[in-house]
């Protein structure tokens, strides 16, 4: 199964399919960012989000050749981004060692602390009725019919108007 999974991740690590796959995970990012924003205004969690921008300097020419790549095709699909060199990093992160020679600047990025955002959410949901099923193993979810079910690896057939898979560390 692992060995499959690499195989068809080897095949899919190509510029052709990241070009292809970006607009879709650039939409997928934005509304992300939307969402975790709408959580912290509206919904009262506190996560740490702020939307700082996301600062990545580079050591060596290479890296920042490298890097100014990737800002340019970021930049492509329509995220603001600078690129920034010399004395000028230092305007935007002052205690900056030396040793940075350029940077890109993703100016639409935000940042969030995400096991405190994943703990909020899980408590607000339960406050607003979700049950949460954690460590459990599915064997089969059936929606035919009317009254759609899962089954359990302990054999609890369970009923949901609304079914959320989740899955991930």
């Amino acid at each position: 199964e692992l060995f499959r999974w690499c195989l068809q991740f080897a095949r899919n690590a190509t510029r052709k399919h990241v070009e292809k796959c970006a607009p879709v995970l650039m939409e997928f990012n934005v509304k992300s960012k939307e969402l975790y924003k709408w959580f912290s205004d509206h919904e009262g969690l506190n996560f740490g989000y702020k939307e700082s921008g996301l600062l990545l300097l580079s050591q060596t020419n290479k890296q920042f050749e490298s890097d100014r790549a990737t800002g340019e095709f970021a930049h492509k699909l329509g995220l603001e981004v600078q690129f920034i060199e010399g004395d000028q990093i230092r305007q935007y992160e002052p205690e900056v060692t030396p040793y940075a020679i350029g940077g890109v600047l993703y100016e639409d990025d935000a940042i969030l602390i995400p096991q405190v955002f994943m703990g909020q959410l899980a408590q607000l949901l339960v406050e607003k009725g979700v049950h949460i099923l954690k460590q459990t193993k599915v064997e089969r979810i059936n929606l035919e019919g009317n009254s759609p079910f899962i089954l359990t690896q302990l054999g609890e057939k369970l009923t949901f108007d609304q079914l959320l898979i989740a899955a991930g560390s």
